[in-house]
């Protein structure tokens, strides 16, 4: 378990130190002292992507490194288009991964490195069935899925698949998939106001802004989807 720990937190901060050593050298800024800290990150030789948020997380780091850093900081700062449509789900699902590692560690010591292409068909719903027992069946709902064990096959289970795991600051949520959908839309919403919120008052401090009364519908909305979101969790 301690290697996939390993493996997922390096590998995150190898990524992150490596956008950050380009960011610096297209300023013409000295890296000598970054890249060294980036020899020394030691990433175990895994190769998880069988798992599908973590063949995910590689198609999305590629299309990112294709785009010049001044670009990917905008991105951020903007939080808008298609480069932070990006960033942003694959922030998500890093999340996702680090919060089930404990699962996805569970599901690896089962398996034999010959399973994972049949692993990964199944839970991207390419196999229907999966020849396995108790505890294979036990990890893999460890990931989010509704299975069921019959003659010595696992197979999804249909009465309980309207329903997904959400994780939220840390936390894990069973939603229904339509409520799921709907929550991933308000969080949505909750980060562009939060945006223009704090745009609009930068404006308001050097009184370049002074309509107040949008600054305060803005302040309520953003509050009553603050409540709807605590709703939703609950």
């Amino acid at each position: 378990m301690e290697s996939i720990s390993t493996y997922l937190k390096e590998r995150k901060r190898k990524e992150s130190l490596m956008f950050k050593i380009k960011l610096m050298r297209s300023k013409g800024q000295d890296v000598e002292a970054l890249e060294k800290e980036l020899e020394s990150i030691q990433v175990p030789n895994l190769d998880l992507s069988f798992i599908p948020e973590i063949e995910k997380i590689n198609k999305l780091t590629q299309e990112i490194d294709l785009y010049p850093p001044y670009d990917i900081i905008n991105a951020i700062k903007e939080k808008k288009g298609v480069l932070w449509d990006k960033i942003k789900e694959r922030n998500i699902l890093w999340e996702r991964v680090l919060y089930l590692e404990n699962e996805i560690a569970y599901l690896v010591s089962l398996i034999k490195e010959d399973m994972y292409e049949k692993i990964g068909k199944f839970l991207k719903g390419e196999l229907e069935e999966l020849e396995g027992d108790e505890k294979l069946l036990r990890a893999l709902e460890g990931l989010g899925l509704a299975l069921k064990l019959e003659d010595g096959k696992i197979k999804r289970d249909e009465s309980r698949e309207d329903k997904l795991i959400v994780i939220y600051e840390g936390k894990k949520y069973w939603m229904e998939k339509n409520k799921a959908k709907e929550f991933e839309e308000l969080l949505n919403k909750l980060d562009r106001i939060s945006l223009e919120i704090q745009m609009k008052n930068a404006k308001r401090q050097i009184k370049a802004d002074t309509n107040d009364n949008e600054f305060e519908k803005l302040q309520k909305e953003y509050l009553e989807l603050i409540k709807k979101r605590d709703e939703m969790l609950v």
